[in-house]
């Protein structure tokens, strides 16, 4: 029903985009569309780790976001996230989301990449994806947050398909010596927050999700 409603919402908007030019400037709303479906194909690839081949000029571009994680009555543990998003040149100056939410810099649980036109681009924004367990290890409490970031090496050009290769792990782990609330913040915005214990660890997972052109 969701996407049903996203999809009836993104045709009005390129519906009004058509009835606001003149006639013989259609074909520039038409090829808008046809870009706008090209980048949820390509999004689409991304969430399910498919191969997709690209017939446009994208390029990447990296994004940095601070992710912070508040430990009670202690010192904070920060880490710069870096990911790859890919870029097209939009035939109009447009800010219109197509697929997402506005303005998060992240998702929980799941891979959910967005799509929006950014003035005189259309980006494929794949988010931090967050996501948080609480398991016991040698007989201690362990609160793990993960946090998978989407990097592609090499560049992008017409024809070429991007494809998912592998996955690098980098683990940091951090005793609680205080009771309280830990939060898990990325980009200012709040992901999480979980009861913490003292003599409880956190352990940061980051995952690298590495994708190839070829």
């Amino acid at each position: 029903m969701q996407k049903l409603v996203l999809a009836a919402s993104v045709a009005a908007v390129v519906a009004a985009i058509i009835a606001a030019y003149r006639p013989w400037e259609s074909a520039v709303a038409y090829q808008i569309e046809y870009l706008r479906k090209k980048a949820i194909e390509v999004a689409e690839a991304i969430d399910s780790k498919s191969p997709v081949r690209l017939t446009e000029s994208w390029s990447l571009a990296n994004r940095s976001l601070l992710l912070e994680i508040t430990r009670p009555n202690e010192k904070s543990v920060t880490i710069k996230l870096n990911y790859s998003v890919l870029a097209v040149p939009s035939p109009r100056y447009l800010k219109v989301v197509v697929k997402g939410r506005p303005g998060r810099e992240f998702t929980v649980g799941y891979r959910e990449t967005f799509v929006y036109f950014n003035g005189n681009l259309l980006v494929v924004d794949p988010k931090p994806v967050v996501q948080y367990c609480k398991v016991v290890e040698y007989g201690r409490t362990v609160h793990v947050v993960k946090v998978v970031l989407f990097k592609v090496g090499g560049s992008l050009w017409p024809g070429c398909t991007l494809r998912y290769t592998d996955s690098s792990t980098y683990t940091a782990v951090r005793t609680y010596d205080y009771t309280g609330t830990s939060v898990v913040a990325v980009g200012g915005q709040e992901a999480l927050r979980f009861r913490v214990k003292a003599k409880e660890a956190l352990k940061l997972v980051i995952v690298e999700e590495r994708w190839e052109s070829g």
